[in-house]
């Protein structure tokens, strides 16, 4: 079987991604946090940073 063609990203970067969601931030403060990082990383570090959080933030969403 094929596997999913957006999994769920898995390892630290996720794990960075949901435990804010867990200490109780909003979706809309874990992106000002990622907005920061982005001045700090870059933009292609912040875009990268996005494209792992946003399915992340939608499987805790989801729980």
């Amino acid at each position: 079987m094929p596997p999913p063609s957006n999994p769920v990203p898995r390892g630290p970067p996720a794990a960075h991604a949901r435990r804010p969601r867990r200490n109780g931030l909003t979706p809309e403060e874990t992106g000002a946090v990622l907005l920061q990082a982005a001045v700090y990383r870059g933009v292609p570090a912040a875009g990268s940073a996005f494209a792992t959080a946003q399915p992340v933030l939608a499987e805790e969403d989801a729980r």
